[in-house]
């Protein structure tokens, strides 16, 4: 393997800070480009403005779908996505670890963005501006003032290990030493290419929302997810027996909260186009989605990043199953407005 022997970066390459941070990767790579898009266009296309997908612990925000599914559709909206997405471990993972090193300094070389997943914070995804003969530089939620050392490299055997070089990053992981077992690897390098007519992106995109809501239930290497109203279900289970901290039910919200504010957008952008979708369709799922909004954007303020490792007391655990319990009904609603409007596209053609 040829050695690395002096750094690579990008110029204008920001890290956009959506919610969602897989999507505000997809945001920084089409600014990257100069192809102007939306957040809310992304969010509708890749499907995520629409879904709610939990892990078997109700802990891990941005949980999604695998990334791979969501770079599949970015596909449609002008992004050719590559790289790697998996689970390792030991030998494997190392070598895995140095490969992809190795690809994300040539990628950057060729003047192509990278971003990756678990690199610096888990469950998060940051750009990769840099390379060098060490490792990654990175623009992430831990970048700018206020996080001191935020900005040295991450050594490159620590891709898949959430190593943030902050200091405030490391005095908190001396405290939660990381578990053993098979860790995710995920890096990608994006390259633009033409986008797809918006009524075919649509299409697909309400196609993969409708049958993961129908599937309800996901594996993917050894993990179990749900999506729509079984994760509804879930959650308020977990919380009446009492298995969620306020820590991880505000981290959870606040991505969710974002995604259907952008669903709002996204129905205004649709509008505005006139592809022939019926108005009074768009303007009943803009009606829900500003009212499911709504619900979570409360929650969020009763409970904003970041809370404390404990758990909700009695009333105020009743008064969020209450809250969900009328969201997962709207949710429910708003899926049926999804399905009216995919059944009339398809009959467009």
């Amino acid at each position: 393997m040829e050695r690395i022997n002096h750094k690579v970066e990008l110029d204008n390459y920001h890290f956009s800070g959506l919610e969602a941070s897989q999507i505000g990767a997809l945001l920084s790579v089409l600014n990257y480009y100069k192809v102007p898009t939306s957040a809310s266009w992304i969010y509708g296309m890749t499907g995520m403005a629409f879904l709610l997908v939990h892990d078997h612990g109700f802990k891990k925000p941005n949980a999604g779908p695998p990334e791979s599914q969501i770079f599949k559709l970015a596909r449609n909206i002008g992004l050719d996505i590559e790289g790697v997405h998996t689970y390792a471990e030991q030998d494997q993972f190392r070598a895995l670890q140095q490969d992809i090193w190795h690809q994300a300094y040539t990628a950057i070389d060729q003047g192509y963005p990278v971003f990756a997943k678990n690199l610096d914070i888990e469950n998060q995804t940051s750009l990769v501006y840099g390379v060098d003969a060490e490792g990654y530089y990175t623009h992430s939620w831990h970048g700018g003032e206020g996080h001191e050392n935020w900005d040295d490299v991450i050594p490159w055997d620590q891709l898949g290990l959430s190593y943030c070089p902050c200091r405030y990053c490391r005095n908190r992981s001396a405290l939660n030493p990381i578990a053993s077992g098979p860790r995710l690897i995920s890096l990608h390098w994006a390259k633009i290419i033409p986008a797809i007519e918006p009524l075919d992106a649509l299409r697909e995109a309400l196609q993969f929302v409708i049958a993961l809501n129908q599937q309800g239930v996901m594996y993917w290497h050894h993990h179990t997810y749900v999506v729509g109203e079984q994760a509804y279900i879930g959650w308020m289970k977990a919380l009446e027996h009492n298995k969620i901290e306020k820590y991880y039910f505000s981290l959870t919200l606040e991505a969710i909260a974002d995604a259907r504010r952008n669903a709002v957008h996204f129905f205004n952008e649709l509008k505005d186009l006139g592809l022939g979708i019926s108005s009074d369709l768009i303007d009943e799922a803009m009606e829900k989605y500003t009212q499911i909004a709504a619900n979570y954007t409360h929650l969020v303020h009763k409970y904003p990043y970041e809370q404390p490792r404990e758990l909700l007391d009695d009333m105020d655990r009743q008064a969020c199953i209450e809250i969900l319990r009328k969201l997962m009904q709207d949710e429910k609603q708003a899926l049926g407005i999804l399905v009216k409007l995919l059944e009339q596209i398809e009959t467009m053609g």
